[in-house]
């Protein structure tokens, strides 16, 4: 079988920058990146071009714009564009529709408009990729939560949901089922509930304002949680 054929965009970001007098600068080019996983050349053809080298606090999304529409598109390459720590998904919304659809489908999920449901006993999940109202070319992905055994109102995304970043539609889908399977036991959601309502008591709205919760000495135990309703936690604690 032939190897893959590999487009690496680089664009700049923390991941090509160096320590300069101005602080870090990106200044690393692609071909030295890939001088760091020399490895990659047996597994893939790979190829590199530089179209920016951005600093990672520039606005992207008109830059993705412009990868789109550069003629290095082929049927025959995958890409990989670097900016920073991200990975920056170059596919567009209905291409990630078209990857989910069957996968979906086959676990049992009905599909309405650009929204995915699968009942269970105890939960519904929910898919749904919701367009930006700012950009037409922006979306974003919520997999979301329903409760079946309380009486509380889900939202337009279940009880609680999650954002997950747009990066690759195989890392998208995988990291909502992760997520589903997760949160599959009624026994996990109600000892993870009782966590995140004795933090809440711990650090209240006011010292959350104010700044004054050190979040790495008392993590949240889920921050999916935030969107559960009041009464909604009261039930789950009752189940």
């Amino acid at each position: 079988m032939a190897n893959k054929k590999i487009l690496l965009i680089a664009t700049g970001g923390t991941i090509a920058s160096i320590h300069t007098q101005a602080g870090l600068t990106p200044q690393i080019t692609g071909e030295e990146l890939l001088a760091y996983i020399p490895e990659a050349a047996e597994l893939c053809e790979i190829s590199t071009v530089q179209l920016f080298s951005l600093d990672s606090t520039n606005e992207f999304t008109e830059r993705r714009r412009e990868i789109k529409a550069k003629p290095h598109h082929s049927a025959e390459r995958q890409f990989i564009v670097c900016f920073g720590g991200k990975t920056v998904m170059l596919g567009s919304e209905e291409e990630l529709i078209e990857y989910i659809k069957p996968i979906l489908k086959e676990q049992g999920f009905r599909k309405k408009a650009k929204r995915w449901m699968k009942t269970t006993d105890h939960f519904s999940y929910i898919f749904f990729i919701q367009g930006s109202c700012y950009d037409k070319d922006d979306f974003y992905v919520r997999p979301g939560i329903i409760i079946n055994d309380i009486k509380a109102e889900p939202g337009p995304y279940g009880h609680f949901m999650t954002d997950i970043p747009v990066t690759t539609k195989e890392e998208i889908l995988a990291t909502a089922l992760e997520f589903f399977s997760q949160w599959s036991s009624i026994a996990y959601l109600k000892k993870t509930v009782a966590e995140f309502v004795a933090w809440e008591k711990r650090n209240p709205v006011e010292k959350r304002r104010s700044g004054e919760v050190d979040y790495e000495a008392d993590p949240v135990p889920a921050k999916c949680l935030f969107y559960l309703s009041g009464w909604a936690k009261e039930e789950i604690l009752n189940l």
